[in-house]
Parts: structure tokens; C-alpha cells; sequence
């Protein structure tokens, strides 16, 4: 990482914290509803407005740059900061030259970025769907594509994966797992042993709902078989879904 690129870093790390307190001012707005004025024997309010879109910014910058810190953490053998914006952001500036050396130096970039653009547009919802696409729709005689959808612009992860070919074929992301290994059995040959694939980190946390810090956590903890290409880091399908298998199981979900 060079001397220009750790400096937006440390920007991105500083803006997170930034509007993570100007969304917990918008938490009692809303730029949906028009404001009204007050009108005497009208009353009050049956409700305050609640911000969904700020609220949820927040809790994806809480949780993004705790992935982060966690795994500087465990890497480095040093106690994690508080569940506080301020402190997790604190700590990692004081890391951010230690993360210029790391394998994830490019991801940890990408994806505070990427987290940054999504808060600015809280306020200003004129983003267009980004796609992920998947591989091959297990249904029988199926010959069409999964994709799945995320609205940014209005702080959606992604949530519902489609097929190209067959509006009904269609999945909700609590069956994400369940449906990642029918893909996986539907690649499978006879022996019922399907060829090795490997998943690129930013495919994992997208499929998975999970920040890129947490990928990089749980390779390390679970120790994954990895590969790197072109500079970037891919884990073994079967080892990636396995743990993710366990950690549905054990929320409940499936």
C-alpha cells in the first residue's frame, strides 16, 4: 500500500466515525416524509419518525470496523478496543501501517470506501442495484444464472438471489447456505465429488452478509486452505461453507 493510499485509509477510518455520529443525529428524521406544520387543536404526533436508513448505516460501520479491529486483534496478539465507534476507529489509525503490509490491505480499503459512499447516500437515494452474480440455477433443466441484488443507495444488503431464466426460482438470504450447496451438488459428478472451487473474499461477504474483516477472522481462526491470484486471496468452497453451516445452525436459520 503506498504513502497516498494509506492516507485515504486513514481519511476513510476518520469519515466512518464522522457519519456514524451524523446518522445518530438523523435517527429522528426521515426524507421520505414531507414536514408539516403545527396547527393549534391539531394534537401531536401518533408516532416520531424513525430513519431506518440511518439506523442501519450505523450498525454496518459499528460492525465493519469491528471486524477489523478483531482481526488486527487476533493477528497481532493485542486486546481489542470497546464496541465504541470512536475507540474502534481510534485503534485502527493506529494500526493502519501494520495493515498496509497485510494480504487484506487492498480489501480493508475497498470496503471502507465503499461503506463511506453507502452513508453519504443515506440522504440522497439516486444509486442504481448492484449485482453479484452466483453460477448456474440448480433447479432441474435449469440453464439459467443466480443473481443477487443489493440497493446500496438505500443502505439494503443484499437480499433475495433470482434466476435469470425462471421468475420462481428464487431465494431469500436466510437460505443462502441451504442453497449454496445445491449448487454445489449440482456441479458434482457421479462420485458425488464435485471439482474444488474457490471463493474470492469480497464474493464470500456478500453471499454471506458479512464484513470483509470477518472473512479474513474466520479464514484465520478455521485456518482455510487459500490461494492468491492476480494479488488476491481465495478460500476452498467446501471449508468457507462448512463453517458458515454451523454458524446458520446455530442461529437458528437454515
Amino acid at each position: 500500500m503506498c504513502s497516498s493510499c494509506r492516507d485515504r485509509l486513514l481519511l476513510c477510518i476518520a469519515e466512518a466515525a464522522h457519519l456514524y455520529r451524523e446518522c445518530g443525529e438523523m435517527l429522528s428524521c426521515t426524507t421520505q416524509l414531507p414536514l408539516r406544520e403545527r396547527t393549534s387543536g391539531g394534537g401531536a404526533p401518533t408516532g416520531m419518525p424513525f430513519n431506518e436508513a440511518a439506523a442501519r448505516v450505523r450498525t454496518d460501520l459499528l460492525t465493519l470496523l469491528g471486524s477489523w479491529a478483531s482481526l488486527v486483534a487476533l493477528e497481532r496478539n493485542v486486546a481489542a478496543p470497546p464496541r465504541d465507534v470512536d475507540a474502534r476507529a481510534a485503534f485502527l489509525k493506529t494500526q493502519v501501517e501494520w495493515l498496509a503490509t497485510h494480504q487484506a490491505a487492498a480489501d480493508v480499503c475497498r470496503e471502507l470506501e465503499a461503506a463511506v459512499v453507502a452513508a453519504r447516500r443515506v440522504a440522497r437515494p439516486d444509486a442504481a442495484p448492484g449485482q453479484l452474480h452466483l453460477g448456474t440455477c440448480p433447479e432441474p433443466r435449469c440453464a439459467g444464472e443466480l443473481v443477487a441484488e443489493a440497493h446500496a443507495a438505500h443502505g439494503e444488503s443484499p437480499d433475495l438471489v433470482t434466476c435469470t431464466a425462471e421468475e420462481r426460482h428464487r431465494w431469500p438470504s436466510r437460505q443462502w447456505t441451504s442453497l449454496m450447496r445445491r449448487m454445489a451438488a449440482a456441479r458434482a459428478d457421479g462420485s458425488g465429488q464435485g471439482p474444488e472451487r474457490w471463493l474470492g473474499v469480497d464474493h464470500i461477504s456478500r453471499v454471506f452478509q458479512v464484513p470483509v474483516g470477518t472473512v479474513y477472522r474466520l479464514a484465520s481462526e478455521h485456518t482455510w486452505s487459500r490461494c492468491r491470484r492476480a494479488g488476491r486471496t481465495y478460500y476452498l468452497e467446501s471449508e468457507v461453507h462448512s463453517v458458515f453451516t454451523r454458524r446458520m445452525e446455530r442461529a437458528g436459520k437454515g
